[in-house]
């Protein structure tokens, strides 16, 4: 999680959406971003067993991510790039208050 933190808000740092910077990192973020979501998918499904919010919403934050990535383009962003983004950091809550209440840290 806390590599995905990094990568998307360095992404994030480049600029604003459309801009020259941004649309320049934008194929590295896509790319770096599908290989996080293909491991850490790997990682869930070996233990598809801890609390059930947990694997919920971790799946919603993997597939999130994914499809975010899947229909982004270089320029402006349009209201379904926004939507993807912001539902995926709906989906990161259930991650992060599972393993706050259980004292891990990112």
């Amino acid at each position: 999680m806390k590599e995905n933190d990094d990568r998307s808000n360095a992404f994030l740092g480049t600029g604003e959406p459309g801009s020259p910077e941004q649309d320049a990192a934008l194929p590295k973020f896509v790319t770096d971003t599908q290989d996080w979501a293909r491991r850490t998918q790997q990682v869930l499904d070996a233990n598809a067993n801890p609390p059930r919010l947990l694997t919920r919403t971790l799946q919603r934050y993997i597939d999130d991510m994914q499809l975010f990535v899947a229909s982004v383009r270089p320029g402006p962003g349009t209201k379904y790039d926004e939507a993807a983004w912001t539902d995926s950091i709906v989906a990161y809550g259930g991650p992060l208050a599972t393993c706050q209440a259980l004292g891990v840290q990112w």
